[in-house]
């Protein structure tokens, strides 16, 4: 079960989220398939349009399982999205 604390948020507003963490556009796949890297960190890659909702457990599985992050450390970077 997902941490009911997550948000359903847009595509783009999770994307700039990621990008804080040093995420960039490493290549452009296709469609609308972005492949994004950030030192440190494994490769994503990232599929979604911008305007697109997206449910809780998808922004906690790309923060958490995808990306690495504690839920902690998760919850802690959406906490200042808008910053």
């Amino acid at each position: 079960m997902v941490d009911p604390r997550f948000p359903s948020m847009k595509a783009k507003q999770l994307r700039r989220v990621i990008d804080r963490l040093g995420y960039v556009r490493a290549r452009k796949g296709s469609g609308s398939h972005q492949t994004l890297k950030a030192p440190g960190r494994p490769t994503i890659v990232w599929a979604h349009h911008d305007g697109a909702t997206l449910a809780p457990g998808l922004v906690h599985a790309v923060l958490c399982k995808q990306i690495g992050l504690d839920v902690e450390e998760a919850l802690a970077l959406l906490s200042k999205k808008g910053r």
